[in-house]
């Protein structure tokens, strides 16, 4: 799957996500079906496939902050074929970008880019009504996040803290409707990047 944005009046409004059939074992590349899709995806976490089902997170683009990143699902029949499954959009508190998604099998996580940002569910176990489920409020934000079954691992930043801007985290996310931030690992000074 290959995203990119498409534009209008010369600024970027959603994206398409074009398929790439990979399946020829001598290694010819063929150009399958395109789905249009509500917003950017600017990270390849944004997109996944399972079970037979394309789930993308997207986002409006940075200058239109007023609409909310969506959630969509697609039946992938073939590379030829995606149709429309489901579709929700993500609840959040203020107007503001994506920082970081990942999917785990029947659930996804989304992180926004605020200083204190909630960690979002969302329940994909029926990929035809995905929902979100929780939030948990937490310091600073996640650029990446690790799904292990229950527990999620969080590397992020939380600027000022006088323990250090980088963090380490793990959540548990065993019940999603109630993620838990178990512990977090702050380092790298008061300035430190990633």
């Amino acid at each position: 799957y290959v995203a990119g944005p498409e534009y209008g009046t010369n600024q970027p409004t959603g994206a398409t996500i074009q398929v790439i059939d990979l399946s020829d074992p001598a290694g010819d590349m063929l150009e399958g079906a395109s789905v249009d899709v509500a917003g950017q995806t600017s990270s390849r976490w944004q997109m996944d496939e399972f079970e037979g089902v394309l789930r993308v997170i997207s986002q409006p683009p940075q200058w239109n902050l007023q609409l909310p990143p969506s959630v969509q699902t697609f039946t992938v029949v073939s590379s030829n074929e995606l149709t429309p499954l489901g579709r929700t959009t993500l609840q959040v508190p203020r107007p503001e970008q994506l920082q970081s998604v990942r999917f785990d099998g029947p659930r996804g996580y989304a992180i926004t880019f605020e200083q204190t940002d909630p960690l979002f569910t969302i329940d994909l176990s029926d990929p035809a009504n995905p929902k979100q489920v929780g939030e948990l409020e937490m310091p600073g934000f996640l650029y990446y996040m690790d799904p292990r079954g229950d527990r999620l691992i969080g590397l992020g930043f939380d600027q000022g803290n006088p323990e250090g801007s980088i963090t380490v985290s793990t959540f548990d996310v065993s019940n999603l409707a109630a993620p838990k931030m178990l512990s977090r690992v702050n380092f790298g000074g008061d300035w430190g990047q990633l």
